[in-house]
């Protein structure tokens, strides 16, 4: 599907709004007819999904709708419902091309692999059109096809306005075209045989002509002296590009291709222009054949790809295999910079030799750590060091694709101390993607791969997909996810897989399981190490290793009496030595004495005269006569009452007597600190975790492995003879001649 808006470049490129011409020093001036492609001029590429959006937008900005409301909120939903609805509709796949475009611009898209020089404007159009919308009238037998593509560009060149034009197809347009019942009457059927060939592996075909010579291909040759880039130019050129469809003889096309392209550019008169001048100066016959055949010049390309895309099925196990089984191209020229005669370039000397040595890169990269618990250590890097693949019947290569499986197998030389020859077949299944190797160096080894739920577990066997031998290597799926594309079976992988089922991370089973702890955590060896990390630790009680420690422990220390109210307690004594004397008045504590004392033991009323003395007091009455009592008339002493007086005893408090509680020291009660055991206090020994000391896996090496000594792009110079100029072997030298007849006959094959 074609995604560019107007305003960008074919496919992405910036457009320009201005159309100019292109004249470069001592080049042809061409004009493309067409406006340039840009926003000012309304030409350029464009898909319906992209219209539909540029008239919405169109529309809500004649509508007034703000500019940052149509970026943020109407785009986007136009977008997705636009994605939505090509999804369902195929019309809104179709998009095209339409304007000039500049030669770097219009050679991509559907018009990539046209040989457009870029130093000119081509004015083009392109379609791409998806093979169900055109209908059973135009295109009967659409099932299957996909995109519809085509590009015609054209240009002209020169003050008399020469054209050029290039045409390219794809095979839905060819199938489309040629297979409708109108085309079937005109060529009586004739046409059904193209359509045959195109459904049977034609990807692409293009075609151009050109009076200015202005096609071009870079391409590199060797001069004699060095490699270098040149850039061949052409009157005319064809090209095809095809592709095996595998689907059609039952393989699955998603896990095996096939594609080649030829191509052809020839340059028969060069600038028709030069040429005319040339035909009108002639002076004779001689002048004329020189002046037609001095601009003649011929390149002829090839390339043959073939992959087993083997890598997901077996999700990394046994990865893609992708390989150029030829490469090369063939220059002819009767002289301008080159000195006439014709090159051959090829990317190897024997493609078979440089897939070979692809092949065993990709077998040693893969399979590295189980060719080494097969032949012995260090044996995968021996191989790949000492692997020459040569044009002997010692190097060979082969492929096989059938309806249930795909496989590879490589057989060559290898030098060193081990030497002999190296073979190695793997196949894999369809189904379920296991798949099973052959390794022959020594002597022969099998294994068998199959798939769990948890990763892969390879087995030894004794013949291909047997799988009833002993265990020796396991993938987990977390252990692949961290290895790089093309590399699995190492034996780090491998150990850390085991590690991993040890440790119970991953369940691959109890066969699994036994050989990761029997076999698979030291498949790199062991070494004795003292370690935490690897070994656990234990727990210990010793000053040198934990330190010590100062406690106080009755247990540790021992102990000892103490008197501290604060570690004993106290208790209440009675103690004049502990607690001092007091003068204490007690009669408990210090006796009595009998004694007098009105303080102590009070006082009493008494009447006693001996004690309180005496009175003197009227006691009574006594008769008198005499003068104090008067006389009477008589003159007699009268008689009266007179008081008596008389001595009383006195009252008084008089003090009690009683015993009286002595005074004396006594001690004092106080409380006193108690007496016991305490623990005492001293330096002891630290308990700690230290590292035990055990056997622990190596890590693998990491080796850098280097590729054989392949050069990736030998060239080849064969002389008038057929010989090789540059070296005398008998394989290199017949190789340059299947080459040279192969390139020489596609040359001069009529024009497409």
């Amino acid at each position: 599907m074609l995604v560019a808006v107007a305003g960008t470049g074919i496919f992405g490129a910036q457009l320009r709004d201005e159309h100019a011409l292109r004249t470069l020093s001592g080049e042809t001036t061409c004009s493309a007819p067409l406006p340039a492609a840009g926003s000012s001029t309304g030409y350029g590429c464009f898909d319906l999904t992209t219209l539909t959006q540029l008239a919405v937008t169109s529309s809500l900005h004649k509508m007034g709708a703000p500019n940052q409301w149509i970026t943020d909120l109407i785009n986007p939903v136009v977008s997705a419902v636009s994605t939505s609805a090509s999804e369902k509709f195929d019309i809104l796949n179709a998009g095209y091309c339409l304007g000039t475009f500049s030669g770097a611009d219009a050679s991509s898209g559907p018009c990539s692999e046209l040989p457009l020089s870029t130093a000119h404007d081509w004015s083009v159009f392109s379609a791409t059109i998806p093979a169900s919308i055109v209908g059973p009238v135009i295109c009967p037998s659409a099932e299957g096809l996909a995109d519809i593509e085509m590009c015609v560009a054209f240009t002209s060149c020169g003050s008399a306005n020469e054209p050029s034009i290039a045409v390219k197809v794809n095979k839905a347009f060819v199938s489309c075209m040629l297979g409708n019942d109108a085309i079937d009457v005109a060529t009586a059927g004739l046409n059904n045989i193209l359509v045959a060939g195109a459904r049977a592996g034609l990807k692409t075909i293009s075609s151009g002509l050109s009076s200015t010579g202005i096609f071009t291909k870079e391409v590199e040759i060797w001069d004699g002296s060095a490699v270098r880039s040149i850039a061949a130019q052409g009157n005319y050129f064809d090209s095809i590009a095809v592709s095996i469809p595998t689907g059609q003889l039952g393989i699955p096309p998603a896990y095996f291709a096939l594609s080649g392209q030829f191509s052809r550019l020839v340059s028969i008169w060069g600038d028709g222009s030069t040429v005319v001048s040339q035909l009108n100066s002639a002076q004779d016959m001689q002048s004329t054949l020189s002046a037609l055949v001095s601009q003649f010049s011929a390149l002829g390309s090839v390339s043959i790809d073939l992959g087993l895309k083997i890598g997901s099925l077996t999700k990394g196990a046994l990865p893609d295999v992708s390989v150029t089984l030829a490469e090369a191209s063939i220059y002819m020229t009767t002289g301008d910079t080159l000195a006439g005669g014709f090159y051959i370039f090829a990317t190897a000397a024997d493609p078979v030799a440089a897939v070979a040595g692809s092949l065993i890169q990709i077998i040693v990269d893969n399979f590295g750590g189980i060719l080494d618990q097969l032949f012995g250590s260090g044996v995968a890097q021996q191989i790949l060091n000492n692997a020459k693949p040569d044009g002997s019947s010692n190097t060979v290569v082969a492929f096989t694709v059938t309806v249930d499986l795909a496989g590879f197998y490589v057989k060559l030389p290898v030098a060193g101390a081990l030497g002999g020859v190296m073979d190695a077949d793997c196949q894999v299944k369809f189904s379920n993607g296991a798949f099973s190797c052959k390794f022959d160096y020594t002597e022969p080894k099998w294994i068998n791969a199959a798939s769990q739920t948890a990763g892969w577990v390879m087995t030894k066997a004794t013949s291909l997909f047997d799988d009833t031998g002993d265990i020796i290597g396991a993938i987990s799926n977390n252990v692949a996810s961290t290895l790089e594309k093309g590399v699995y079976w190492t034996l780090q992988g491998m150990q850390t897989t085991a590690q991993e089922i040890t440790n119970g991370v991953v369940d691959m089973g109890e066969a699994v399981e036994e050989w990761a702890k029997t076999k698979g955590t030291s498949l790199c060896g062991t070494t004795t190490v003292t370690s935490a990390a690897d070994c656990g630790t234990k727990a210990v009680v010793s000053a040198a290793l934990c330190g010590t420690s100062t406690v106080t422990s009755a247990a540790d220390c021992g102990t000892k009496v103490v008197t501290s109210a604060a570690l004993c307690g106290t208790k209440v004594v009675t103690s004049a030595a502990e607690c001092g004397t007091s003068t204490v008045t007690s009669a408990a504590l210090c006796g009595t004495t009998w004694g007098t004392s009105a303080a102590t033991c009070g006082t009493s009323t008494v009447t006693n005269a001996a004690i309180c003395g005496t009175s003197t007091v009227n006691c009574g009455w006594k008769t008198i006569t005499g003068g104090i009592c008067g006389f009477k008339k008589n003159g007699l002493p009268k008689s009266c009452k007179k008081e008596k007086k008389c001595n009383q005893a006195n009252s008084c408090s008089q003090a009690n007597s009683c015993n009286i509680p002595n005074s004396c020291s006594q001690p004092n009660s106080c409380s006193v600190a108690q007496q016991c055991s305490v623990a005492q206090t001293c330096s002891i020994s630290n308990t700690c975790n230290v590292a035990q000391t055990c056997a622990v896996p190596n890590e693998c090496s990491t080796q850098d492995f280097v590729p054989p000594t392949i050069k990736s792009a030998t060239p080849v110079l064969v002389d008038g003879t057929g010989n090789d100029a540059s070296s005398s072997s008998a394989s290199t030298t017949m190789m340059c001649f299947r080459i040279l007849l192969a390139l020489s006959f596609h040359l001069f094959l009529p024009p497409l």
